[in-house]
């Protein structure tokens, strides 16, 4: 039974209906991957589909992300007045214990399809063994 280009939208559509509220918390909780599937979910729509593919009515609509450009999105420094641990990499790059657990958090649903990221991944979880044995 060959798939039609209508049956792979209503598939993608249905998969979109299905999964709406847990699409719109990793909108709000994780927008990064939210767009990676969102874009994911359109561009296998385009290729093989109608290109027509509901998206859930209360997100915003997914900006066009390439792996290329996916990069981890620091979070913002810390007060003034709390102890910060930190760590200096290879390049001279100041991270802290707060930049790497988020970074890391961030990288690892990427991790699995890219092997650049899972390099970076490892990378990154080498400096945060570094730097628990610092702090201890």
């Amino acid at each position: 039974m060959a798939l039609t280009a209508e049956r792979i939208d209503d598939i993608l559509t249905n998969f979109v209906l299905e999964n709406n509220e847990l699409l719109s918390r990793a909108s709000q909780d994780d927008p990064q991957t939210y767009e990676i599937i969102m874009g994911g979910l359109g561009i296998l729509s385009n290729q093989f589909g109608k290109g027509q593919v509901a998206m859930p009515v209360d997100t915003e609509p997914v900006k066009d992300v390439s792996p290329d450009i996916i990069t981890p999105t620091p979070p913002p420094p810390p007060p003034a007045d709390e102890k910060v641990d930190e760590i200096k990499t290879e390049d001279g790059e100041v991270l802290t214990l707060k930049e790497l657990k988020a970074s890391i958090k961030s990288l690892k649903p990427l991790a699995e399809f890219d092997d650049d990221v899972k390099v970076e991944l490892e990378r990154l979880e080498g400096l945060l063994q570094q730097l628990k044995k610092k702090k201890s």
